[in-house]
């Protein structure tokens, strides 16, 4: 029975017709096969970028250990150094890496590649100003900086005002409609304190 019914459908089919579907089950799969190939060159394309990305993470993140060490066996050598030009040696690195009172440093390109250029997005925000230090503590909130280190960074008197001034950002982020509102704080998290 299966084969009768097969049969007949071949029979109501003239040759022009069959020679007609075979050209169009030709095409189809040429262009499916064109599209395979597309798409994976675009995945290709897609993974070389990713992983020139991650390895430039990688350098930016690790050029600032390097930096540290560098100087910590400078300052170990040269014991007669004035307290005055250690610090400030250092704290050149530190702006260098963790940005300064005018720019965020390799931090800013760091999050621009890790997060899909979210910095520059921050700055073309609508409805908000961002200022270079609220930048600099949204990084320092997505690293999960300790209190302590954004003290030191941001030159506050304590611990607690660094929390503080981690909350009023929150709040300032919450509060106005801004394009990436979610995304910012799903980044610096709610219990980041």
């Amino acid at each position: 029975m299966a084969c009768q019914g097969l049969f007949s459908v071949h029979a109501v089919l003239s040759r022009e017709d069959l020679k007609r579907q075979v050209a169009r089950y030709r095409k189809a799969n040429r262009n499916l096969a064109e599209q395979l190939r597309y798409y994976k060159k675009q995945c290709a394309a897609q993974k070389h970028k990713t992983r020139r990305d991650i390895q430039a993470l990688l350098q930016k993140t690790y050029a600032a250990i390097a930096d540290i060490v560098v100087e910590w066996e400078y300052q170990l050598k040269k014991k007669d150094l004035d307290d005055t030009v250690r610090m400030g040696r250092m704290e050149l690195i530190l702006d260098r890496h963790l940005g300064s009172e005018n720019d965020l440093g390799e931090m800013g390109e760091v999050m621009n590649l890790a997060f899909d250029h979210i910095m520059d997005r921050m700055q073309q925000e609508k409805g908000i100003e961002f200022t270079i230090r609220d930048k600099k503590l949204f990084c320092y909130m997505v690293t999960r900086m300790v209190n302590e280190s954004v003290r030191i960074l941001l030159k506050l008197n304590c611990a607690s005002t660094a929390g503080t001034q981690k909350n009023r950002l929150k709040q300032k982020i919450s509060h106005y409609t801004v394009q990436g509102r979610k995304e910012y704080l799903d980044l610096i998290d709610k219990n980041n304190k």
